[in-house]
């Protein structure tokens, strides 16, 4: 390679030092838009399971939320909530018979999991029944004679034009 060769690519190389700097943070901005999208598809789905002790987060079956309520708290627009089979209260036992499951808009509700799919496509809601009740107190029995801890509504979906359940 000849000195003219070598001077000319130096100097390509140096003469746009602002212009490599731009391509290097442009670079890593597209990684950084790139690792939250991925962890924002990651968190569309948010886990519900009475049965599973872990880190109570909804991320994955295996950290589920215990109850339904915190996973309602948390949901935003777009995301799926999936809840294994069950009996899910409201609220606590003693709590408000106010209590409610307030829907949210653009937040679909999803049961009959048995709390290992990985597509929604993969739950049965015959054989995984997933229940949403008003009796607090699980006290209620076949013949309805305990109804007084009950809440008013279980599920209340006012002014949502797109909530699923």
């Amino acid at each position: 390679m000849n000195e003219t060769a070598k001077t000319t690519r130096l100097q390509s190389w140096t003469l746009f030092p602002s212009m490599r700097k731009k391509l290097q943070s442009s670079i890593l901005i597209l990684g950084i838009v790139a690792a939250l999208s991925i962890s924002t598809l990651a968190q569309n789905t948010i886990y519900v399971d009475h049965a599973v002790i872990g880190l109570n987060d909804g991320s994955n079956w295996a950290n589920a939320y215990s109850n339904l309520q915190s996973a309602l708290t948390t949901a935003v627009a777009g995301n799926e909530i999936w809840v294994a089979q069950g009996t899910y209260q409201p609220a606590s036992p003693g709590g408000l018979p106010e209590s409610t499951f307030q829907l949210k808009s653009e937040v679909a509700l999803y049961g009959g999991f048995a709390g290992t799919e990985m597509q929604r496509s993969q739950r049965n809601p015959a054989i995984n029944t997933t229940t949403l009740t008003a009796d607090l107190n699980g006290d209620d029995g076949a013949a309805w004679s305990s109804m007084a801890d009950n809440v008013y509504h279980i599920v209340t979906v006012d002014g949502l034009p797109n909530a699923v359940l």
